[in-house]
């Protein structure tokens, strides 16, 4: 496990590989939308914003190829709360540790910088959701998203 600091300081071009995983990975996260894959130039924007830490993001590799991360965002509204992004494994080597690994790195890391939380978002059947559970990771309540679909089949707006 190495973090984006670590693989900057030994001059490693980590942008391209974690943006092709990271829409891998997004393939397996439950939504209601299809996923779409940003544009590089954009996913790269995204990664200069004053709540990356570099430090904080964990990336898995084995035999030079990125299988898994997850990463902790500075939350701009409180200094003290770290946001966990995305977590997740490659389907083929999931379920050997990899994301708890990872996850056990950034919690540790988080009290190294005196964070008094770390905030996530899971859908309640998704491994990922146990995984939280067992690391220490308590429910609070949470939004509810609605959508009302405008037009049916035939193109007629629906009452």
């Amino acid at each position: 496990i190495r973090t984006v600091a670590e693989l900057v300081a030994d001059g490693v071009e980590w942008e391209r590989e974690m943006w092709e995983l990271e829409y891998e990975l997004l393939q397996d996260v439950p939504t209601d939308d299809p996923v779409t894959k940003q544009p590089f130039e954009r996913w790269v924007d995204w990664h200069t914003h004053p709540s990356f830490i570099p430090e904080a993001y964990f990336i898995a590799i084995k035999d030079g190829r990125f299988i898994g991360v997850t990463s902790l965002w500075q939350s701009m509204a409180e200094k003290d709360m770290l946001h966990t992004e995305l977590t997740g494994v490659v389907r083929s080597l999931r379920r050997k540790g990899i994301a708890t690994a990872l996850k056990v790195r950034a919690i540790e890391l988080a009290r190294e910088r005196g964070a008094r939380a770390i905030k996530t978002e899971n859908e309640e059947n998704n491994p990922m959701y146990d995984l939280n559970v067992r690391l220490g990771f308590r429910p609070i309540p949470a939004w509810w998203t609605y959508r009302k679909e405008l037009n049916n089949a035939n193109g007629d707006t629906e009452p």
